[in-house]
């Protein structure tokens, strides 16, 4: 059986689309369409997503699906 290839780079992604921890980021929930309504892709500020680089709960799902195998 061969097992899938992670690339490192998945692993240390910081991004709200890849994090795997329950809690719900009331940041990027009140962030996220305030940002995506009020300005066009050129003038956003940030993209929402990035909010993950200073999350203190940030938690890469490929790390816990890592966990999981170690298991």
């Amino acid at each position: 059986m061969q097992t899938p290839v992670r690339k490192v780079s998945d692993l240390f992604e910081r991004s709200c689309k890849v994090c795997g921890h329950l809690k719900i980021c009331a940041v990027f929930r009140a962030v996220g369409p305030l940002l995506s309504q009020n300005w066009d892709d050129e003038n956003r500020p940030f993209d929402p997503e990035s909010l993950a680089t200073i999350c203190k709960e940030f938690l890469s799902a490929s790390t816990i699906d890592i966990l999981r195998e170690a298991q």
